[in-house]
């Protein structure tokens, strides 16, 4: 079974290979435009909101949001350009997680990505002034109830 950590570091893998990602961080919503220690946050960035799972029928489905920012100018006049780029590098990395053997990762059993993914537009000035696009996506993957390979002490 794949670990959420091997998730996360599967989709940070093809944000830091996309040539317009700047930065990629991962955790709760909350923690999306914290700075780096040197007081700033580089642009397009990446961001994995981390929204829980749910099992059902031998499947276990992780939810996430994708949130893909950059900056806009302080008129807001490019918010345009930067949510139709931003659309561009989510489209971008949705079709990757679905496709890995274009980044020469392993094939289908790793996880499957959601067929439906639905995408939406943000606009927010934190500490800087950022559009983009949220893009809600549910990663598959199978477990196997097989009471042999949990680590218990009365096992087989």
């Amino acid at each position: 079974m794949v670990s959420l950590n091997q998730i996360v570091n599967r989709i940070q893998a093809i944000a830091d290979q996309h040539y317009q990602v700047k930065s990629f961080a991962s955790g709760n919503v909350s923690q999306a435009f914290e700075k780096d220690s040197l007081d700033r946050l580089l642009y397009p960035r990446v961001f994995l909101n981390q929204l829980g799972a749910t099992s059902t029928g031998g499947s276990l489905y992780y939810n996430f949001e994708l949130i893909i920012t950059d900056l806009v100018d302080k008129d807001r006049g490019n918010e345009q350009e930067v949510k139709s780029d931003c659309m561009q590098i989510a489209t971008d990395i949705v079709w990757l997680i679905e496709r890995p053997e274009y980044l020469g990762m392993d094939g289908d059993a790793f996880f499957q990505p959601s067929q439906t993914v639905n995408y939406g537009f943000l606009s927010e000035d934190y500490s800087d002034r950022v559009s983009g696009v949220v893009a809600n996506i549910q990663i598959k993957q199978g477990f196997n109830y097989d009471r042999c390979i949990t680590p218990i002490t009365a096992n087989c």
